[in-house]
């Protein structure tokens, strides 16, 4: 995605390659009545990687956009894979 996309489509790439992990509970509705939990989920852990650097802070609303501090931590963890 070239370092950034639009929450939309971060959610869409994550539900096709984690799907099969998902349970019933993961595709239940939370109390907005529109936003699945696991949405919910990914959208708490990317106000985590904000607040850790890994993802800026003052992107456009609704973008999500890593960080030079973000590409490094990929660069180290594929690593070691």
């Amino acid at each position: 995605m070239g370092g950034k996309g639009t929450k939309k489509h971060v959610h869409k790439i994550i539900e096709e390659k984690t799907k099969n992990r998902f349970n019933d509970l993961d595709f239940g509705i939370v109390k907005d009545n529109r936003t699945k939990r696991w949405e919910k989920n990914v959208d708490w852990q990317r106000y985590k990687m904000v607040i850790e650097g890994l993802l800026c802070s003052n992107s456009p609303h609704g973008i999500w956009e890593i960080t030079e501090q973000g590409k490094e931590y990929l660069r180290k963890f594929s690593h070691n894979q």
